[in-house]
């Protein structure tokens, strides 16, 4: 999708989404009658399989990125994940960072997104930092990992690897090292 603040793009909505911008903001979208037809039959269909959409366009449905958007939907409504599974990281720091658990409860299963805690190579641990309640150590696939609460983050459904593992028989202890971390006791 390229951005323009030009008028002179008709042609180009006709082979791609076109983002107008006015003031340096998004303000409108320029597509072409295909792609308008696709979203609206999409709206159709999404609003018969999803009464509330409000609710919907609250858990990313209005995510209009690009053309894959309706297939890459369609396969993230097949994607189910359970607190505390683990999956490989595909992310930048995947050499330090081989995995990360999901921690969300399965209550905001219907959102896009999942918060995770990324479980960090013993080895890359500093010395300093010892094991503590906070941080706790596992052995997944083979990898001694130590549980690294203060880099959570939310991950997009479609960034997350596949599922190597589930640390649910030690849950507890992950939500505990969760409570270590957001306690008001230490100040």
């Amino acid at each position: 999708m390229r951005r323009t603040d030009s008028g002179n793009s008709l042609d180009e909505a006709l082979r791609e989404p076109i983002l107008i911008t006015h003031h340096g903001r998004p303000a409108a979208y320029m597509i072409s009658p295909q792609d308008m037809k696709e979203l609206q039959h999409a709206r159709v269909s999404r609003e018969q399989s999803q009464p509330d959409w409000a609710q919907a366009c609250a858990e990313g449905w209005n995510d209009f990125d690009d053309k894959q958007w309706f297939v890459r939907r369609r396969t993230l409504d097949s994607v189910k994940t359970a607190q505390f599974d683990v999956h490989r990281n595909k992310g930048n720091q995947k050499d330090t960072n081989p995995f990360v658990v999901i921690i969300q409860s399965a209550r905001f299963d219907a959102y896009r997104r999942r918060v995770v805690v990324p479980l960090v190579r013993r080895s890359s641990v500093p010395s300093a930092a010892s094991i503590s309640k906070m941080n706790h150590a596992f052995n997944v696939d083979g990898a001694d990992v130590v549980l690294s609460p203060l880099q959570m983050v939310s991950v997009a459904l479609e960034h997350l690897g596949p599922v190597i593992a589930s640390l649910a028989d030690v849950g507890q202890s992950i939500t505990d090292a969760m409570d270590e971390l957001m306690t008001r006791l230490w100040g």
